[in-house]
């Protein structure tokens, strides 16, 4: 036997088991399982297996959610692993001790059998008419048992509902019990039982509608008019209201006796209202669990759209990470080259179709850096790193994602190849630096994102593409972070229109490079450093090699070095400046 110790949420639960025992979100297992309400946790997450010579076999359920023990090993999703006792170990936010029970000390113990469900044909009456004043200590064992049983029962499902209605008969002795709920103002049934096949499972509205002005129980029988006027001339009822996370009466448990049932009972006593009010808040627990998972769920799938897997879960356990602060970022802008003509030539239907196909391979070289999907804007996405979770390598994880894009483009277009006779291309512009990330959308609708001097600057370094010739470029902030992981290219100083002060503009050329790139680098580098420092002719002298290579696939920012260089040493500027003036955004 082993004993067990879970803590979460500054609760502990203390108890000992003998045989398996899973841990998961879900109530129903394929042994005796312990539910853990923690919406990181999977429904199937966690199985204990004592074995030989004190040790436990630890079987990881999930498919998706590794657990961590405290010696800083972690069973991945779908691994076993076999620990010697004690063992303590993570389950999402639930802290969970085991330590084995030694014979000496198990024979001063002593426990209790837990049943979920009586063995079939057992006698299972335990209406407390039959009870007299006072019910046995096995009585009120098993009405916890019930009531436990409706709590931690799915509330989606119409067994959950129907449980709670035959726990009304059941327990209490009445003759119907029924759970109604609230839907556009009026009583819909969605679990009901009867002690008798045949009988009608009516209720008062009268007395409905004071559970909901009072949010009390009422109880009473035909006598009180003003409230039971609808029922029987000798029918007994109680009601007692579902309460949902905002307090509001969401609906009722309701119970009646039926004139010439043979119960024996012409009244329904405090206790007996006591405990449909039990089942009443067992209700309204598990369908707030159910909402909240719901909520869990549909935000996962919010923040899976944007955000990787890994960080969508850190948002679950922390939403503090999406709170506006001020961070250094890499922004990383895309666009997609020839789309409007493109888009000319397509019906407006396959445009989106088109944008959707493109935007899905996109989005997915963002997600596999790890990085944010911020926006999606005409045939353009916008991706930043580095925040809400920090991230020390974000500028290489952004130009990998660039580099990631231009691979993934023509394998996305292939099935468009032919019906648009046209190629299609995408631009990157990157940049890094200091911006205000939290909320950027409104009060009314929430978007994550950035803003600030540093997303303009990549956005203008984007449009400088096709003006310098080169698919991919940075800023100088990202280029100085990457330069020891990723090879790129410093192409020129650039002014950019509506950008105080002066960038220096970098080419990304990949993961590594040829000898024969990395010397055509050397030499652009070396030419650039003459024209920058008004040494003309040594630069038309450095650069013309690389005009003489590759005939009629010439190096575009060699050509525009060299034309600016000879422009020059024609003109002569007397106030020179090396920086290149952009006009377009």
């Amino acid at each position: 036997m082993l004993e067990y110790r879970v803590r979460f949420q500054s609760e502990d639960q203390c108890f000992s088991h003998e045989g398996p025992l899973e841990f998961g979100r879900d109530a129903h297992g394929s042994c005796e399982r312990r539910v853990i309400l923690d919406p990181s946790v999977s429904r199937d997450q966690l199985r204990v297996e004592e074995l030989p010579n004190d040790r436990v076999r630890l079987v990881n359920l999930s498919q998706r959610v590794s657990i961590q023990l405290a010696t800083g090993e972690t069973i991945g999703a779908g691994a076993t692993h076999v620990a010697p006792l004690p063992v303590k170990l993570a389950v999402g936010k639930a802290r969970v001790e085991i330590i084995t029970m030694r014979d000496e000390s198990s024979a001063r113990l002593a426990t209790i059998a837990m049943p979920i469900r009586p063995a079939a044909g057992s006698d299972t009456s335990m209406a407390l008419r039959r009870l007299g004043e006072a019910p046995t200590p096995e009585q009120l064992t098993r009405w916890m048992e019930a009531v436990i049983s409706v709590q931690r029962a799915a509330a989606s499902s119409a067994e959950f509902y129907e449980q709670t209605a035959t726990a009304v008969v059941d327990l209490v002795g009445l003759d119907i019990g029924l759970v109604l709920l609230l839907q556009d103002g009026e009583w819909a049934v969605v679990g009901q039982h009867t002690s008798r096949e045949g009988d009608d499972p009516r209720f008062s509205r009268s007395i409905l509608r004071k559970v909901v002005s009072e949010r009390r129980t009422f109880f009473g029988t035909a006598g009180e008019a003003n409230v039971l006027s609808t029922l029987g001339a000798m029918d007994v009822v109680v009601a007692s209201p579902i309460l949902n996370e905002k307090d509001e009466v969401a609906g009722a448990v309701y119970g009646s006796r039926v004139p010439g049932s043979g119960s024996g009972a012409s009244e329904i006593r405090p206790l007996e209202a006591q405990l449909v009010q039990l089942l009443a808040a067992a209700v309204g627990s598990g369908m707030a669990r159910v909402a909240r998972e719901a909520d869990a769920a549909r935000s996962r799938v919010q923040f899976e759209q944007f955000f990787s897997s890994e960080l969508a879960r850190e948002l679950e356990r922390d939403p503090g990470l999406l709170e506006g602060k001020e961070r250094e970022v890499t922004i990383l802008f895309a666009d997609l080259n020839g789309f409007s003509r493109m888009s000319e030539r397509l019906k407006p239907g396959e445009v989106c179709a088109l944008v959707v196909d493109v935007m899905d391979v996109l989005s997915r070289c963002v997600l596999d850096e790890k990085g944010v999907v911020v926006d999606y804007i005409g045939d353009a996405i916008l991706a930043m790193w580095n925040a809400p979770a920090p991230q020390p390598d974000h500028a290489v994880r952004a130009c990998r994602a660039a580099l990631a894009m231009r691979a993934g483009l023509p394998t996305a277009f292939d099935k468009w190849r032919e019906r648009v006779q046209m190629p299609l291309g995408v631009t990157i512009g990157i940049g890094t630096g200091p911006v205000q990330v939290g909320n950027i959308g409104s009060r009314r609708r929430f978007k994550y994102g950035a803003l600030g001097h540093t997303v303009n600057l990549a956005s203008r370094i984007q449009g400088a593409t096709k003006q310098m010739g080169a698919p991919v470029l940075l800023a100088g902030t990202t280029a100085d972070q990457v330069r020891d992981t990723l090879v790129t290219r410093r192409l020129c100083k650039v002014r950019f229109v509506g950008i105080d002060g002066v960038v220096d503009v970098y080419e990304l050329h990949g993961d590594s490079a040829t000898e024969d790139w990395l010397a055509r680098r050397e030499c652009y580098e070396k030419a650039l450093d003459h024209f920058e420092t008004k040494r003309w002719s040594d630069a038309c002298r450095t650069i013309y090699p690389l005009l003489q290579e590759n005939q009629g696939h010439y190096d575009f920012p060699a050509l525009t070095l060299a034309a600016r260089a000879v422009e020059c040493l024609k003109a002569a500027p007397p106030n020179f400046d090396p920086v290149l003036t952009l006009q377009m955004k």
